[in-house]
């Protein structure tokens, strides 16, 4: 999810302005499109700004599910991860909802939508 993620933001901000491309990380500011973020900063970045947010809705198709519906998902992915990262307990149901979510059984799973993001 975090490397296709931030391939599809790449491509997304592919000649979007320096304002919506900058990005202020710990401190300093960084340039999005050349700069691998984690899953927890993909989702502050969606979310830091309104003129950020209405970028990625319109210049990416599937915008609103892109800008909107993934940054909670991608918080939602960082917790869970970082528990069974730092030996604390994720228990087998969470761990096959997130394998199913991520990959689609029985859904229109989050890897095959960011799949079809692209720069319109």
């Amino acid at each position: 999810m975090e490397a296709r993620t931030n391939g599809a933001l790449r491509e997304v901000l592919a000649g979007a302005p320096e304002r919506v491309r900058s990005w202020n990380s710990n401190g300093s500011s960084i340039d999005v499109t050349r700069n691998h973020l984690g899953l927890l900063d993909l989702s502050q970045y969606m979310l830091s700004s309104e003129e950020v947010f209405t970028y990625l809705k319109t210049h990416a198709r599937h915008g609103s599910w892109f800008a909107g519906q993934l940054p909670p998902i991608l918080e939602d992915l960082t917790d869970a991860r970082n528990r069974a990262a730092h030996g604390l307990e994720v228990t087998w149901q969470e761990v096959s909802s997130w394998r199913a979510r991520l990959l689609g059984v029985g859904c229109h799973g989050y890897l095959v939508q960011l799949g079809s993001v692209a720069r319109v």
